[in-house]
This record gives structure tokens, C-alpha cells and sequence, in this order.
């Protein structure tokens, strides 16, 4: 996949590049090899306990699942930007509020999957 000029963010034992220009993103690991988003996701993320289910008003999908972050692993929210549904997954979008991850995801069976985990 061609990536614009963009850095990748560390999340743990993974990275993300969101090149907002092109609206693309990438994972991978520290080899630079590319992951599965939905294990890469897993890794990033998976540990945030779950702590609601919100209809998702102005989300790319109808549900939005909300996970708080752990002080310590706050800086992790910083590769999405505030307030903004970024695509991270072929049918998953993500945005923050500076403390919590919102998950948006645009197809039913992500939606089960995910919340089901949670």
C-alpha cells in the first residue's frame, strides 16, 4: 500500500500510519512488515476495558463502543485525532476524547465481534 510522508505512531508492539490527506492507514510491526488491522488492533487496544454502547450520531456506523484508557497508555490516542472518525480497519473507525477510544464499526459482524470482546 503507497503511503504518503507520514510517520508511524508506536501503539505498544504495533504501529499506525494515518496519512489524513489520502484518508489511508497502515499497521505494522517493529520490522515494518505489514499486519492484519484486526490483530493489530487487538494488540493496540484490546486491553481498554469496555465502558459503554452509544448510538454513534455523526459516526460512520450506528454504534459507537467506548473504552477508557488507562492513564498510562493515553498517548496512544494521540496518532487519532480529537473529535475526528479515522479509518483504522476496512470497517472500523476510531476517534478520541483525550481520555476515552470510540470505536465506530461500519459493518455488523465487526460490531458483534467487537462487542462481544468487550
Amino acid at each position: 500500500m503507497h503511503m504518503c510522508d507520514v510517520a508511524a505512531a508506536s501503539l505498544g508492539q504495533v504501529h499506525l500510519t494515518i496519512c489524513a490527506e489520502c484518508a489511508r492507514y497502515e499497521w505494522t510491526d517493529s520490522n515494518g512488515s505489514l499486519l492484519d488491522p484486526a490483530e493489530a488492533i487487538a494488540s493496540a487496544y484490546g486491553p481498554f476495558p469496555l465502558i459503554d454502547r452509544l448510538a454513534a450520531i455523526g459516526a460512520p456506523g450506528g454504534l459507537a463502543l467506548i473504552y477508557r484508557v488507562p492513564a498510562r497508555h493515553r498517548s496512544r490516542l494521540d496518532v487519532l485525532r480529537t473529535g475526528v472518525w479515522t479509518q483504522i480497519h476496512p470497517a472500523l473507525f476510531a476517534s478520541q476524547d483525550g481520555m476515552n477510544l470510540m470505536l465506530a464499526p461500519t459493518d455488523p459482524f465487526v460490531s458483534r465481534s467487537i462487542a462481544a470482546a468487550g
